[in-house]
């Protein structure tokens, strides 16, 4: 009976042995089937990425691009690029010339009316010089003398009164010489007893006067050639100089008398600084020497006076050009530059944001456009802030703007590569590339 329990018992343990054992056998080969789908597995991804990705990837050197988008490349060239900056303002004469009044007198005659325009060498007007010819005259006359007196004291040595000093002077030496070969005779004959003592004194006296007549004589000679010297010829120079130059005065004061405009441009009235008060010439109208009579905006050089804000004022400098055009004269591009920038601002009433005023310089209008233009004209202007004739530009999309690199063909490899790049100005399309790129170089867009 133990034997018959035994039994099943035993043969239950062995039916269990079995089971665990063929769930072994199982298991061992599902791990072997695990393992062979994994090897295959990493087998096809390998050959994948084998044909999807160089080497170069594994070393971090290849991006991918983003979803969507396509490879291009494009191979670096040199373009013209250029910044300008718009601004407006109004046509100004560049300078204003007074003519002042040659010399003090009535109008004679007008040839002119405010704000019309003249032509350079055009008659303005006539002054009366009447009283101008007499002072002429008279500045005429005294520089005739003074030519004279200078010429006379530079050879006084031969003048009249020098002649009559110098013969004066002969007779008294010839004089003097023969009173004193007498009072020799006078004095030997007196040893001898021939002639008296009052003789004797008497030829004394008349030696002594005689050197008196000579010495006097001297002192004049003397004297009248002293007037021809250095001094007194410097004086007579220095008289005849101012005579010269007032002589000159008045004869180019009295050519003046025709006045000619000097600039083609718009007669204006001229302001004086005292009460801005303004003088309104017409025929019998007094002028005043070196008082401005008219003003003439000279249109021959114009300029154009402009506001820029605060954001456009700091790419402005002295000398960028400057290209100018206006609805009255349109299709033409006047040619300026930038000639001075306020350093202080102009305060609008109805602006709460400051403005400098900028001035530009316009030297050459063509003829048929100066017949055209007016003063106080609207004007436009493009201020050319930045130009590169030969500047590297690239498509927007080329440059990682995170990162500041581009895609660049690597000719060993064939394969795109980053490299850094220093970026300028953009436009719409492209971004100029000022350190990184060389022209020829293969560059990869998206």
């Amino acid at each position: 009976m133990t034997d018959d329990k035994r039994d099943p018992a035993l043969s239950e343990l062995k039916t269990m042995e079995q089971t665990v054992r063929r769930a072994k056998e199982r298991f061992s080969r599902l791990q072997t089937i695990q393992k062979s789908a994994l090897l295959i597995l990493l087998v096809m991804f390998s050959w994948v990425f084998y044909h999807m990705f160089t080497a170069d990837w594994f070393a971090g050197e290849f991006h991918h691009l983003p979803a969507g988008k396509t490879m291009r490349t494009v191979t670096v060239t040199t373009q013209p690029i250029s910044r300008e900056v718009s601004l407006t303002g109004s046509l100004e004469p560049l300078k204003t010339v007074n003519i002042p009044a040659p010399f003090s007198g009535p109008v004679k005659t007008m040839a002119f009316t405010y704000g019309e325009e003249v032509r350079r060498g055009q008659k303005l007007m006539v002054l009366d010089n009447s009283d101008l010819m007499i002072k002429l005259r008279n500045a005429e006359s005294d520089f005739i003398k003074a030519k004279q007196d200078f010429n006379d004291k530079a050879h006084w040595s031969k003048s009249p009164e020098s002649r009559d000093a110098q013969r004066e002077l002969i007779s008294a030496r010839n004089s003097a010489d023969a009173k004193k070969r007498k009072l020799k005779e006078a004095e030997a004959l007196f040893s001898n007893g021939i002639i008296s003592r009052d003789d004797m004194e008497q030829a004394k006296e008349d030696y002594r006067s005689a050197k008196d007549t000579l010495a006097s004589s001297e002192d004049k000679y003397r004297a009248e050639l002293k007037k021809g010297g250095q001094d007194n010829v410097r004086m007579a120079e220095i008289k005849l100089e101012n005579a010269k130059a007032v002589f000159e005065s008045y004869k180019a004061k009295a050519a003046l008398a025709t006045v000619i405009a000097p600039v083609r441009g718009v007669a204006m009235k001229p302001q004086f600084s005292d009460n801005e008060k303004t003088m309104v010439l017409s025929e019998g109208a007094s002028v005043t020497a070196g008082l401005p009579m008219l003003a003439i905006a000279d249109l021959e050089s114009m300029e154009v006076r402009a506001k820029a804000d605060e954001v456009d004022v700091v790419e402005l400098r002295v000398g960028q050009k400057v290209h100018v055009t206006g609805e009255a004269f349109p299709g033409v591009v006047l040619a300026g530059v930038i000639r001075d920038i306020a350093s202080q601002t102009v305060k609008e009433s109805d602006s709460a944001h400051p403005f400098y005023r900028v001035d530009v310089t316009i030297n050459d209008i063509p003829a048929n456009v100066a017949s055209t233009v007016r003063i106080g004209m609207s004007a436009e202007l493009q201020i050319v802030v930045y130009e590169n004739p030969k500047a590297i530009l690239v498509p927007i999309s080329a440059v990682d703007p995170k990162a500041k690199t581009v895609q660049r063909i690597d000719p060993s490899t064939g394969k795109p590569k980053p490299v850094r790049v220093k970026t300028g100005i953009t436009t719409l399309q492209d971004v100029e590339i000022l350190r990184g790129l060389s022209v020829g170089d293969k560059i990869v867009i998206q």
